[in-house]
C-alpha cells in the first residue's frame, strides 16, 4: 500500500479527464470536451489520461480536440494517454495499443496500424469483439424517459424474456425537475405495462449495476455503472432527422430503421458504408402494422366506433410550435362540425411544451364520434384502425405509409423554420417531406381537404409506397431481424462462455 503522501503526490503527477455528466446536459459536446482541456492544462500533471475525449463528436469536431492534446503535448511535455474506440485524428497518436477482450493484440506506431486497418474509416471495435468475461445469464438493460421508448423496444423485450440464458431490466423513467437536476420516476413510466415484478429498477439502482447490453431509443442514454455494450434502437424517423446529430453517437451499434435513415448519417459523416456499427433492422414497433397481428373490430370496440363512419386519426408531434398548438383544435372544430367521420385525437406522450394538458384539454370535445386517446397509449393499434391520418412533422406520418392510406399534413410553417435553424439539422423536406399526403395551410380547409382524400385513397399510394420502402428495413418482422442479430453477434457469445465454464468444471 501507498503511504498517504506517496498517494497524495501519485494523484498530482497523474491526472483524469472525462466527460462531465452535468456540464453535458447544458453545454455543446465540443465546448464541453474544450472546458475539460483546459482543466486538465491547469492541474499541470506530468501523465494526462483522457477517457473517450471524441465521443459524440463529428470527425472534424474530434479532430480539433486530438489536434488540441497534441499540441499540449509538444508544448507542456506531459504523456498524453488517449482511451477511445475510434481512430479519427490518427496523426495525433506516436504510439497504438490495440485491446481486445482484454488482450493487446496491436502494440506500435500508426503506420503499422493503418497497415493492419487499410480499409477503416472509424475503426471502432468489431461488432463480435466485446464478450462478456462472466458466466451466467446475460444481463440486459433498456432505459428511457417515455413510453414510446419502451414501445420501441417491447417487442425485443417479449422475446428476449422468453429465454432462460438472458434478463432482462428496466430503468429511466418520466423526467422531472431541470435539466440539471434531473430526477427520474421508473414506476410512473412503467405503470400500465404487463411487466413481472422486480424488473424496474429506479436509476439510483443500476447506478450500482453493471449489464452485459444497454438499449436505449433516445439521444443521451441513461446509463448504468457500466455495459459493455451500448445499442440505439430510435424512436422514429422523421423529415426532421432529429436523430441524426453528433449526440446520438455514444452507442456500440445502431438499429438503423431503413435506408434513408442510413443515408443521412453518412450524409453527415457520423457514419459509413460498411460501418461495424450498423445493424439494418427496421423499426420493430411496426411489425404489427403489416404482419397480421392486430385484430380491427376488437380495436373499434376499445374506442367505442362501429365502422358505420371513416375514422380519421390526429396525431400530432410533440415539438413546440406543433399543429395542435397552432390550430389544431379550430381543425377539430372543423371535421366534428361536418359530422360524416369517427374522429380519434392522440395527444404526443413527451411534448416539448407542457404548459397545457391536451389530454385533458380535449375532452371537451369527446361524443360518439370523438375519443381521445391516452398519450400513453401505444398509438400503432389506432394506426391501424384508421381510414386516414393527419399529422404534421410527426415520425407517425411515416410509419402510416406501411398501410398506404391518405395522410393530411398541418403546416407548421414556424416549426420548419425553427428546425431549419437549429444546431446540426438535419431537416429534410426534398428527399420525401410531406410528399405523401396532401397540406392544409389554414384549418378552414382540413374538412374539405380530409373528404377530398378519402374520395381518392388511391392518390399519392405510389409515393407512399416508395417511401415506406426507403424508410424501414424489413417490414413486419424486424423484432425476427433483430432476434437474428442479437443471436449472431451477441447471445452466442454468452453460450460460448457459459460452456467454456462447464469444461473448466469438469476438469
Amino acid at each position: 500500500m501507498l503511504k498517504h503522501a506517496n498517494r497524495r503526490a501519485l494523484r498530482n503527477q497523474v491526472a483524469l479527464i472525462s466527460a462531465d455528466p452535468l456540464a453535458s446536459r447544458t453545454m455543446e459536446p465540443l465546448a464541453e470536451r474544450f472546458r475539460q482541456l483546459s482543466i486538465a492544462a491547469r492541474q499541470r500533471a506530468s501523465v494526462r489520461l483522457y477517457l473517450e475525449p471524441d465521443e459524440g463528436l463529428v470527425p472534424d469536431d474530434a479532430r480539433q480536440v486530438l489536434e488540441s492534446l497534441s499540441a499540449d503535448n509538444q508544448e507542456n511535455s506531459p504523456t498524453t494517454i488517449v482511451a477511445t474506440r475510434r481512430d479519427i485524428g490518427l496523426d495525433a497518436y506516436d504510439r497504438v495499443v490495440h485491446v481486445e477482450n482484454g488482450r493487446i493484440v496491436f502494440d506500435g506506431n500508426k503506420r503499422g496500424w493503418r497497415g493492419m486497418h487499410s480499409n477503416s474509416v472509424t475503426a471502432d471495435l468489431p461488432v463480435e469483439s466485446k464478450s462478456r468475461g462472466t458466466a451466467g445469464p446475460m444481463k440486459i438493460l433498456f432505459a428511457g424517459y417515455a413510453p414510446v421508448h419502451f414501445r420501441c423496444f417491447e417487442p425485443l423485450y417479449r422475446r428476449l424474456r422468453a429465454r432462460r440464458d438472458v434478463e432482462v431490466f428496466l430503468s429511466g423513467g418520466l423526467r422531472s425537475g431541470s435539466k440539471i437536476d434531473q430526477d427520474y420516476d421508473a414506476a410512473a413510466l412503467y405503470e400500465g405495462f404487463d411487466l413481472p415484478p422486480g424488473i424496474v429498477l429506479p436509476v439510483e439502482a443500476i447506478r450500482e449495476m453493471d449489464f452485459d447490453i444497454l438499449f436505449s431509443a433516445h439521444t443521451t442514454p441513461i446509463l448504468p455503472r457500466s455495459a459493455d455494450r451500448r445499442i440505439q434502437i430510435f424512436h422514429g424517423v422523421s423529415f426532421r432527422n432529429k436523430a441524426v446529430r453528433p449526440e446520438n453517437m455514444a452507442y456500440d451499434n445502431y438499429f438503423v430503421v431503413g435506408p434513408y435513415m442510413l443515408s443521412r448519417f453518412t450524409d453527415a459523416g457520423l457514419m459509413r458504408q460498411g460501418d461495424p456499427r450498423i445493424a439494418e433492422i427496421g423499426f420493430m414497433k411496426t411489425d404489427a402494422l403489416v404482419d397480421g397481428s392486430l385484430n380491427k373490430e376488437s380495436i373499434m370496440q376499445s374506442v367505442g366506433f362501429d365502422g358505420s363512419r371513416p375514422i380519421v386519426l390526429y396525431a400530432p408531434t410533440g415539438a413546440k410550435l406543433n399543429s395542435l398548438e397552432i390550430m389544431g383544435e379550430d381543425a377539430i372544430r372543423e371535421l366534428l362540425a361536418a359530422d360524416k367521420y369517427d374522429l380519434l385525437i392522440k395527444p404526443h406522450d413527451h411534448p416539448k411544451n407542457v404548459d397545457v394538458d391536451w389530454a385533458t384539454y380535449l375532452k371537451r370535445y369527446e361524443s360518439a364520434h370523438c375519443r381521445i386517446v391516452s398519450p400513453r397509449e401505444n398509438v400503432i393499434p389506432v394506426l391501424y384502425i384508421a381510414d386516414m391520418l393527419i399529422s404534421d412533422a410527426s415520425s407517425v406520418a411515416n410509419e402510416y405509409t406501411l398501410l398506404d392510406r391518405p395522410i393530411l399534413f398541418l403546416d407548421t410553417p414556424d416549426l420548419l423554420r425553427q428546425a431549419s435553424t437549429a444546431k446540426h439539422s438535419m431537416l429534410d423536406l426534398d428527399t420525401w417531406g410531406r410528399d405523401g399526403g396532401l397540406i392544409a395551410e389554414k384549418a378552414i380547409d382540413v374538412a374539405a381537404l380530409v373528404a377530398e382524400s378519402l374520395a381518392d385513397p388511391e392518390r399519392l399510394s405510389a409515393t407512399r409506397r416508395k417511401i415506406a420502402n426507403n424508410l424501414f428495413f424489413n417490414q413486419g418482422h424486424a423484432t425476427d431481424a433483430a432476434m437474428a442479430w442479437m443471436e449472431q453477434h451477441v447471445l452466442p457469445v454468452a453460450k460460448q462462455t457459459e460452456e467454456q465454464k462447464n469444461v473448466s468444471t469438469l476438469a
